[in-house]
Formats: C-alpha cells, structure tokens, sequence
C-alpha cells in the first residue's frame, strides 16, 4: 500500500502545477468578476480530473502492469487512487476555504459561512462524482470511460433543459423556498451529513473498484 501511495502521490506532484494554476486562475478569475462560484467550479474540475489523470499516467508509463510484477496487492493499487483522491479534495478544499476568507475580507457583501457551506457541498458532490465514474474507469479503461462518462454528465443536462422547455421547473420552486428558508447553522449540519454519505459511498464505490481489478487481466 506505501510503495502504491508513494507512486500516486509522485504523480500528483508532477501534475500538482497544472492544478495551482488552474487555482490561482479560478481564483482570480473570481475576484476581477466579483463572482465566488467560480470557487467552488474550481474545486470540482481540480479534484475531479485527479483520478483520470492518476489512471493516465499510469497506463503512458505501463505502471499498471509493471506493479503487478512487484509484492503489490491488487487491491492496493486501487485503495491508493482513492486514498490520494480524498487527501487532494482535502487539501484544494482547505485552500479555496483560505480564498474565500480572503475574498469575503475584501468583499463584504459576501458571506463567509454561506461560501464555505458551498464549497463543502462542492466537495460532497465531487465525492459522490467520482464514486459514480471510478468503477466505470476502471471497468472500461480511461479511454472508453471517459465517453460513458460524458453521457452521464449529458444526460441530467439535457434532462433539465427539456424540463425547462416543457415547463416543469416549477415543480422544483418548493424545494428551492424551502433552502432559502433553512438557517446557516442547518445548512451547516446539511452539508456535513451530505459529507459523511458522500465518504460511505466513496468507500463503497472503492470496493466495486478492487473487484473489478482484480477480475481484470492484462
């Protein structure tokens, strides 16, 4: 699991300027608009393009299968993308806590607690992404899985344009008032038990991964 970790975290490393520039610019990005969203954007692209990066460079440099030469369990290899995953998402979401203190110090209008219960639910979401694609990654390929992928993201936004053609979207104006409605403090609680499902089904999601790879042959 060590040597597995330490690959992965070489990996992130490498890919770790792309990551602080596409940080910095959100970032700036951000304050110019006045525009705190781009944040929380920020957050979903850095960590959710990790995994398919860390798969990416594991098949440019055939890691994939020279570790299975090595004293390296199967299921290892795995639990280190999802371990390296979730330690990245903590660190880039503590980093975007500090821009957005920044941000809010410099901008009054804007609050800090609502931005950072966001970015909170931000990183849920994230988790609950990438406990969706991962298996898929790892049962299609990086290649193939990115398609499947990007029919799964197209699907809920076609579905929400048709629905707002059709009219329907008032069905959602409830739920809407309902969250204007919710104080900081319950938003809070709502974000963290979001947080707590989102790591079960992570580790669920890692789970069908390791059963997968193992079946795999190469």
């Amino acid at each position: 699991m060590k040597t597995a970790l330490y690959a992965d975290l070489l990996c992130v490393r490498q890919l770790s300027k792309t990551h602080i520039g596409l940080l910095v610019f959100f970032s700036l990005f951000a304050f110019v608009t006045q525009s705190p969203s781009f944040l929380t954007l920020a957050l979903v692209m850095i960590c959710a393009m990790l995994p398919i990066n860390l798969l990416s460079y594991d098949k440019s440099y055939r890691w994939d299968k020279q570790a299975l030469l090595l004293p390296i369990p199967r299921w290892a290899l795995v639990a280190s993308k999802y371990v390296t995953t979730v330690l990245a998402l903590g660190i880039v979401l503590l980093s975007m806590l500090g821009i957005s203190g920044v941000y809010c110090a410099l901008h009054p209008q804007d609050a800090f607690a609502e931005l950072g219960v966001s970015l909170v639910l931000s990183a849920a979401v994230t988790l609950l992404l990438l406990s969706i694609y991962l298996p898929i990654l790892y049962r299609f390929g990086v290649e193939k899985g990115r398609y499947v992928i990007l029919v799964l993201v197209w699907i809920p936004i076609l579905f929400g344009f048709l629905m707002e053609k059709a009219g329907t979207n008032s069905l959602l104006a409830p739920l809407a008032a309902m969250l204007d409605h919710l104080n900081i403090s319950m938003l809070c609680g709502a974000a963290m038990v979001l947080v707590l499902l989102a790591l079960v089904l992570f580790a669920m999601s890692a789970r069908i991964s390791i059963s997968i790879f193992r079946k795999k042959e190469f």
